[in-house]
């Protein structure tokens, strides 16, 4: 989205986590995305999240389902972490080169906050058994779903340990992962990663 499009999606809703990863939105519209109050309203959106309880942190590492529902069609998704190594080394596939400005400036916002607040969408070429996995996964109660109000339904399902266990030994046996949306946010975050090793 670029900041006209955030407004209008985030107006009178102060719970929209556009106000922490776009937060000039909540400035005038002449002011420079990229100035330090802009990443300052970012961040204090972020900690006043955490603090009302609207964001939770997980107690151990866990891999969630994730599924959209768009009328009839239906997708399910695998949420997880990933490694910049992994990027480094090529085994996480790019087809799009990156704006500077605009890494910049995400790579800015994911330091200065502590956090990757944005998901990246990756794809892969996996196995039958891993789709019927997440199919018995969604059979439990969710985790969450919520209407966002645009016609989709989301919902997010909470694996076990044994079920996270398994997902993250599959993915051991797929080669690669393709970006399939998010290449400045992935080689941002890859960016912190590298800064902050070498601090």
């Amino acid at each position: 989205l670029n900041t006209t499009e955030a407004r209008k999606m985030a107006a009178g809703n102060p719970l929209s986590f556009l106000n922490v990863v776009k937060p000039e939105i909540n400035l005038p519209v002449d002011t420079d995305p990229y100035s330090q109050q802009v990443y300052d309203l970012g961040k204090n959106a972020l900690k006043e999240f955490r603090e009302s309880g609207l964001l939770v942190q997980d107690t151990e590492a866990r891999i969630y389902i994730y599924k959209q529902q768009m009328g009839d069609h239906v997708q399910h998704g695998i949420l997880g972490l990933t490694s910049i190594d992994d990027y480094e080394n090529n085994l996480i596939k790019k087809h799009e080169f990156t704006l500077k400005r605009k890494e910049d400036d995400r790579t800015r916002i994911i330091d200065e906050q502590d956090a990757n607040a944005e998901p990246v969408f990756l794809t892969f070429q996996g196995t039958p058994h891993t789709v019927e996995d997440q199919e018995i996964v969604t059979r439990d109660q969710c985790y969450a779903s919520v209407d966002s109000g645009d016609n989709v339904i989301h919902t997010l399902w909470l694996c076990s340990q044994a079920e996270s266990q398994y997902f993250q030994d599959s993915f051991k046996q797929i080669p690669e992962l393709f970006v399939a949306d998010g290449h400045h946010r992935t080689q941002a975050a890859f960016n912190v990663g590298k800064m902050r090793r070498q601090r």
